[in-house]
Order: C-alpha cells, then structure tokens, then sequence
C-alpha cells in the first residue's frame, strides 16, 4: 500500500508544471497569456480530481464503491459535493446510477481480464440475469469471477485477509484499497433475511445472506468485477510506464543541470519557445507546402529537414526496410513488445507500389501530410501521416523553430486500420 501522503509521480509533475507557468506568466504580456492560463487551469482541475477521488474513497469504500481513476469528472465532484454536504446516501446513489448507465461500456471490458475465454459463459450468463432483473442469480456468479480473475495474478486472491493491490502512479490505488475489499468480506456467521445492500462474499456465496437480490447489490457486485478488470491491466501497464517515467526524470536531471550551469539561458530558451507557440501563424500557405514537398528525391531535401525525415520514410517502407520506420517514430509508441509485433507484423502485408502527396496541413507544431497510396491487394488508399517538429534536444517545439522532425505514433492506428 502506498504511504500515507506519498505524492504520484503524475502529481508531482502536474504541480511542476503549474509552478513553471507560474514564473513564465510574470514575464509575458497579457495578450499571449490566455493560452497559459488555460493549460494552468487544467492541470488545476486535474489536482482537484485527484483530492476528490481520495476524499470520496474514504467515505465509499465501507459500502463497497470505489473510484478507481477512470470515472468521469463530473460524477466524481458530484458525488465529492453531496459528501461534503453530508448526503452520503445521495453521494452512493449518484455513483451506482453512473454505473447502471455505463453497464455495457464496462462489460464490454471485461474481455480484457486474464483468461477471459474460460470465463465467458458463466460471465455471459452473469449478463444475461441481470439485463432479467434476476439479480440472486446473477450476483454469486460475478463474485466467483472477480475472486478467480483477481486469483489469475494475486497469491491469495482479491478477498484474502489484508489482500491489496499496489500499483504504480494509479490515483485509485495511491492509499490502498484494503478498506474497499474489506467491505465484502465481513464476517457474516448468523443467517439473515433482512435486504443488505453490500454483496457480503461469505455470506452470500456461503448461504449466510439471503436478502442480496436488489439492483444495488447486483450493480455493486458488478462494479467491483469492472475495477478488478482495470487495475489488473493498469498494473500490467504500469511496468512500461514507470520505465518511461525513469528515462523521463534522467532527462529531467539533465536540464535542471543545464539550468543550474545557465539558468539565465535556459529561462529565456522556455520563454521563446512558448512565446512561439502563443503568436504561432502558419510558416506556408497549404498550396507552398504541396508545391515544396510533392518531391520525391529524397536529394532535394537538407537532411533532418520535414520533406527528408517524410520521404524517407515513404522510401523505407516502399522498399520494405520497416525496422528503419520505427526508428522514425516517437519511441513512447514502440513501448510495448507485443505492440511492436503487431506493427511489425501488418506493416509487412502492406506492399505499396506508389504514393503521392496530395495535400498538407500545417499546425503549431506539426505538418500532416495527406497522401494517396497504391497498395498491393488493397488498392488506392488516402491517408494523413503526422510529422512533428523537435528542437536540438528532441523536445515538440513550433514547426518554424524546427531542428529535426519525427514521425507521429498515430501512424500504427492508420496501420492498423487499413489491415
């Protein structure tokens, strides 16, 4: 369980960046201030969730609910704000009702969850009594499912005593969620008839509780089954992202040393870069960028240059050199080995014989280039290839301050979608 107090990385990088739109603010005029106040207040807002999510939990965790990150924002400073006003009855059923209107979103998830496959009957019937209203029929079976998805990656399972699961910069899981598991597992030794409105795991699955046929419950029941589903993909995803984070802090560590070697260069080098992008105006017109770049001679462009870095990647993939296509796109895409299988492996089924740029889009920071291709066994195909602007030290600046270009990762979703 995470410490008590113990700031998430993304939190401490969210405060960062508010104090350093703090400081540029001071030095820039009111005009180019408006697009800083809004990235300012943003963050903000994303602080306030985070506080609210932890306030809520403490309160909703005895009566088997918890935010696990993903909810929407305004469900959760709804239901933050009726708490506060001390309508923690109110507050429950405003979460249950979000989790009544985004049932199937959620159920649709589950195919996500280990093993999911031995699991799709029972979870399938699971679904089929509850859209039925026969929720004593349906609750048992999604305890059974939470315990034994939980059991694929736990030791001892999601309902063992002091069972928790700790995973990296996840803001529902920052203090834990023994205090949620532990409302389904209370003791329950005597047989009762009386409606609960908890799905009690001993005593519904042992016989002990006989009045859990409700919505509620059912909703409840079904609620954990879901964040069970998303924190075991979090947690599976966290190892990746903590990686980026490690390699994000070296390079973190680096400038703050070029700040303490030049802080005064350094402070007018963020300036400049953010004054450019607040009185951004377009470099070309879209005609002068298709009349520049519609060159195919790789010859005809400076190295490093947008037209080099585009069509040489065309090249690359013309002539089948894919592993140099993932060289040229941002790295953060290729984080994931199975991802990067499954790119390799489309990538190679998609022959092209020729393309044209046909039209470019010029952005703050970025050129999309619009282009028709001929692919073999697919046909002629149109699609936009995103190419951004980096500065020196690899960083997104504006497209007129560019010293080399990188080819965006949405570049695996058009890959994907055309196979």
């Amino acid at each position: 369980m995470a410490e008590n107090g113990k700031k998430l990385p993304s939190k401490e990088e969210i405060e960062e960046m508010i104090a350093q739109v703090n400081v540029v603010l001071q030095f820039m005029d009111k005009q180019n201030q408006k697009e800083l106040l809004q990235i300012k207040a943003n963050a903000e807002k994303i602080l306030r969730v985070f506080n609210a999510i932890h306030f809520c939990n403490h309160i909703l965790d005895a009566r088997g609910l918890h935010f696990i990150g993903d909810e929407p924002i305004d469900v959760v400073f709804e239901v933050e704000d009726k708490i506060r006003k001390g309508l923690i009855d109110e507050a429950e059923d405003t979460l249950v009702s979000y989790y009544r209107t985004d049932f199937e979103v959620r159920y649709i998830r589950l195919v996500r969850l280990p093993n999911y496959e031995l699991r799709k009957d029972i979870i399938e019937k699971a679904h089929a009594h509850f859209l039925q209203g026969d929720y004593i029929s349906c609750v048992p079976l999604v305890l059974m499912m939470a315990d034994g998805a939980a059991n694929d990656v736990l030791p001892k399972g999601i309902f063992a005593e002091g069972t928790d699961m700790e995973i990296w910069n996840c803001v529902g899981t920052e203090y834990g969620i023994v205090d949620y598991l532990k409302s389904f597992t209370q003791s329950r030794k005597m047989t009762r008839g009386d409606e609960i409105t908890i799905p009690y795991r001993n005593g519904i699955l042992h016989g002990r509780d006989t009045g859990y046929g409700t919505e509620k419950v059912a909703l409840k029941a079904w609620a954990l089954l879901f964040n069970i589903c998303d924190l075991i993909i979090n947690k599976k995803n966290s190892v990746q992202e903590k990686k980026k984070y490690d390699e994000q802090q070296e390079k973190k560590q680096e400038d703050r040393a070029r700040f303490a070697k030049d802080p005064l260069g350094e402070f007018l080098r963020l300036v400049c870069k953010l004054q450019q992008l607040s009185t951004w105006v377009p470099i070309k017109k879209p005609e002068e960028w298709l009349d520049e770049m519609s060159y195919q001679d790789i010859s005809r462009y400076k190295k490093h240059s947008v037209g080099w870095t585009f069509h040489t990647f065309m090249d690359n993939w013309k002539n089948g050199r894919y592993a140099m296509l993932l060289d040229a796109m941002e790295s953060t895409s290729m984080s994931h080995k199975k991802m990067k299988n499954d790119f390799m492996k489309n990538i190679k089924n998609l022959k092209i014989h020729t393309y044209e740029v046909i039209a470019i889009h010029e952005a703050k920071s970025s050129l999309t280039f619009i282009i028709s291709i001929d692919i073999r066994d697919y046909g002629k195909k149109e699609i936009c290839i995103p190419v951004f602007a980096r500065d020196d030290r690899g960083e997104g600046v504006c497209c007129a301050g560019a010293y080399s270009w990188i080819i965006g990762n949405s570049f695996i979703d058009i890959v994907n979608s055309i196979i």
